[in-house]
């Protein structure tokens, strides 16, 4: 029991140490608070010489707005460009009417050729038959002649 009242007597020591070293501490960040407030003097100079730049920089705002009357008379040099360009795009426009009349009678054209293509694919087919079972024919007129009659009844019948 003595050990333990010893070793938090000990502790205790220890710690009145350790908060003689946070004193030392906080009278270090007193110096360092004051350093801070030296360098904020210095910021203020140097804000001055910000509104002195920003006097300047008026001055040269007074120029870009001179340049900006400039600017809004070639504004009105362009709108009437635009209007010149408008003009131009009606005339375009009376151009694609005339070339949508051209496209209705080619799309009649179209139409008339899309009327005959299955009369063409009908007749394209008989022929390739035709020419099939005659080639059919003449293989098998050499191999017998039974066979000759028989497929050519059949071709008469299906087509």
């Amino acid at each position: 029991m003595t050990e333990r009242l010893l070793s938090h007597d000990s502790h205790i020591a220890k710690s009145d140490m350790s908060l003689d070293s946070i004193s030392k501490l906080r009278a270090k960040s007193d110096m360092s608070l004051v350093s801070i407030s030296k360098f904020t003097t210095k910021s203020d100079m140097s804000l001055d010489s910000i509104s002195k730049l920003t006097t300047k920089s008026d001055m040269s705002l007074v120029s870009i707005s001179k340049f900006t009357t400039k600017s809004d008379m070639s504004l009105d040099s362009i709108s009437k460009l635009t209007t010149k360009s408008d003009m131009s795009l009606h005339s375009i426009s009376k151009l694609s009417t005339k070339s949508d009349r051209s496209l209705d009678s080619i799309s009649k054209l179209t139409t008339k050729s899309d009327m005959s293509r299955p009369y063409c694919k009908q007749a394209i087919s008989r022929k390739q038959y035709l020419l099939f079972f005659l080639l059919v024919l003449y293989l098998l007129n050499f191999m017998k002649n039974q066979i000759y009659y028989i497929l050519s009844i059949i071709f008469y019948i299906c087509f």
